[in-house]
C-alpha cells in the first residue's frame, strides 16, 4: 500500500511539469561530472540514512558538507549543511547556500521547515526514521541566479517537505561549463541543460519525482550485474 501510495504521489507531482525523462542523461551513484554550460538543472534522488546522519538532532555534526557543489568562475557554491550543535552533537539543522567558504550564505536556509534536526521527532510516528525518501533539485542560471527545492516524503507517501526557493543574486554572468559534483547523499542525478528556477511547478515536480525514483545503479554496478547474468546464462546452457 506504500508503494502504491508513493507511485501516485510520483505521477501526480509530474503532472503538471517537467518530468524525469526529459533529463538530458542520468547518472547512478555520486559521481560528479562537468556542466554542459553555465544554465543547467540537476535532480537528485537522495539516500535517506545519509541525510539523516548529516541533519537528525543528536548526530556528530559535520557543518558544510556539500549535497551538490557547482564551481562557478572559479567559486564552489551550491547546497551544504549547516546548523547548530551542542556538546558535539546536532540540536538544530538545515540546507544552505554556500558561496565559497561561507556555508550560510545569507542567512538563507532551504529546507522548508524552521529545523530539520527533529522533524516534529517528538511526536509519535514523526521524526527521521519515518522518512521514506528523499529528493533535491539545484538550478543555476548565470545571469538568473540560482533555485532549489526539497522533498521529504514519509512512509505513508505524504510531502511533510514540499519546499522552493530562489536566490537571485547567486550568480555570475562569468560561469562557464565546469565542475559538478555531489555528495554521499545523493545516489543518482538527472541533468538537465537548462535553468527551471523560475518555475515552482516544475522544480517542485522534479523533487517530488527525485524523491521516489528507484537509484540508478552506477555504472561499473551495472556493468558488473550483465556480466554476472551473462554468466550465470552460459552456466546453464552447458547444463
Amino acid at each position: 500500500m506504500k508503494k502504491t501510495l508513493i507511485t501516485l504521489l510520483a505521477a501526480a507531482s509530474c503532472a503538471m511539469g517537467v518530468t524525469l525523462e526529459e533529463a538530458a542523461f542520468v547518472t547512478g551513484g555520486n559521481t560528479g561530472y562537468n556542466t554542459l554550460g553555465n544554465n543547467f538543472t540537476v535532480a537528485l534522488t537522495l539516500d535517506v540514512t545519509e541525510l539523516q546522519t548529516l541533519l537528525e538532532k543528536g548526530q556528530t555534526p559535520a557543518w558544510g558538507t556539500d549535497i551538490v557543489s557547482y564551481t562557478c568562475n572559479g567559486t564552489q557554491t551550491g547546497v551544504t549543511v549547516n546548523g547548530g550543535s551542542s556538546g558535539n552533537k546536532i540540536n538544530t539543522s538545515g540546507l544552505y547556500a554556500r558561496w565559497g567558504n561561507t556555508t550560510n550564505w545569507n542567512s538563507l536556509t532551504w529546507q522548508g521547515a524552521d529545523n530539520l534536526s527533529d522533524l516534529n521527532g517528538d511526536a509519535a510516528g514523526t521524526g527521521w526514521d519515518n522518512i521514506a525518501s528523499a529528493g533535491l533539485v539545484y538550478s543555476f542560471g548565470a545571469t538568473s541566479g540560482t533555485a532549489v527545492a526539497f522533498t521529504l516524503i514519509d512512509t505513508n507517501g505524504n510531502a511533510i517537505i514540499d519546499s522552493y526557493v530562489t536566490a537571485g543574486t547567486l550568480k555570475s554572468g562569468s560561469a562557464a561549463a565546469d565542475a559538478l559534483s555531489f555528495g554521499d547523499a545523493v545516489s543518482s542525478s538527472y541533468y538537465f541543460n537548462n535553468y527551471m528556477g523560475g518555475s515552482e511547478t516544475d522544480m517542485k515536480a522534479l523533487s517530488n519525482a527525485a524523491a521516489v525514483a528507484a537509484p540508478i545503479p552506477e555504472p561499473a554496478t551495472a556493468t558488473l550485474s550483465l556480466l554476472a547474468l551473462a554468466g550465470l546464462a552460459a552456466r546453464r546452457r552447458r547444463k
